[in-house]
């Protein structure tokens, strides 16, 4: 249970998740684990950040419900394997394979235990080097037996820049504050600072926090961000520890 929620313009790509981590067991409804979950990660070396929401502990073919890792584990592998020519779509579609197998695997076994699962969605955001523009795509991996089919998402659709995307359960939220107009319009990002896209996500982000039940949270916690510029990627609101997806895992400076 997440919201990850993003504003897209020329000159930047705004990225924010909260920190909330629910946990099922037979039998026994949701509880609260963490609120400090990380959700977000950057490549050191390319203008890319990651987000993930949803079902992030998988289980490998052949493998038992106590041997759960976290999917953003395997993204490291993928990193090493990209060059300045592939970026966004590139990185997404190899997560979306290399990921589907043990996701199909994981809905599989969880059923059979009778523990809940919940959709995986990961979320690969950042600028293409040749076109130097904003692109973000999502492998989504809806749960099994429902009208969707597993595929890579990009957002928005018809491209158009400025944009907002938003993902996990939280997005609803963020779509009725975005209706509303006002702070929350869209035309907001036309011709704003890198700063002023900042405080946008933050407000939105914030409204759609006041705007769930309380008796029935589904996202809140600790709020990080990631900025992406056409040059790199940074931590702009950072919770300590913190990984990268570079195979070193070096946590950067918060």
């Amino acid at each position: 249970m997440t919201l990850l929620l993003g504003a897209l313009t020329s000159d930047a790509v705004v990225l924010g998740a909260d920190g909330i981590e629910f946990r099922h067991a037979p039998g026994v409804s949701k509880r609260q684990d963490l609120l400090d979950r990380q959700k977000l990660f950057f490549l050191d070396d390319h203008p890319i950040a990651v987000g993930i929401h949803g079902q992030n502990r998988l289980v490998s073919q052949g493998g038992s419900i106590n041997s759960q890792w976290l999917a953003i584990d395997a993204l490291p592998n993928l990193v090493q394997k990209i060059d300045h020519d592939g970026t966004v779509d590139v990185l997404c579609r190899n997560v979306f394979d290399r990921l589907m197998s043990d996701v199909c695997f994981t809905f599989e076994i969880l059923a059979r235990a009778g523990i809940l699962a919940a959709p995986l969605g990961i979320l690969v955001v950042g600028f293409d080097h040749k076109r130097n523009i904003p692109r973000c795509y999502e492998a989504w991996w809806p749960l099994p037996n429902g009208p969707e089919q597993p595929r890579v998402i990009e957002h928005p659709r018809d491209r158009r820049i400025p944009a907002v995307m938003h993902s996990g359960d939280g997005a609803r939220y963020a779509k009725t504050a975005i209706s509303h107009g006002g702070r929350y319009s869209i035309d907001r990002l036309k011709k704003t600072s890198l700063n002023e896209t900042q405080q946008y996500v933050r407000a939105l982000y914030k409204k759609a926090e006041m705007l769930q039940p309380r008796e029935d949270i589904e996202f809140g916690g600790d709020y990080h961000e990631i900025t992406v510029t056409p040059d790199r990627a940074e931590w702009t609101v950072a919770c300590s520890p913190k990984r990268t997806l570079n195979p070193t895992g070096n946590k950067p400076a918060s």
